[in-house]
């Protein structure tokens, strides 16, 4: 469980990393991905908020 929350967080964090400019979409996208990431590892959000 844990192993595929911290690769998903970690995919997301590379995606960010790979950018010369990091623009809000960039971070929406991120954060989207780590909120599927969370929801998918049954970890509740507003624990997270």
């Amino acid at each position: 469980m844990f192993d595929t929350l911290i690769t998903k967080v970690s995919d997301a964090m590379r995606f960010l990393s790979g950018k010369a400019t990091i623009i809000e979409k960039n971070i929406d996208d991120a954060v989207d991905t780590i909120k599927i990431a969370f929801l998918e590892t049954d970890v509740n959000l507003k624990d997270c908020l």
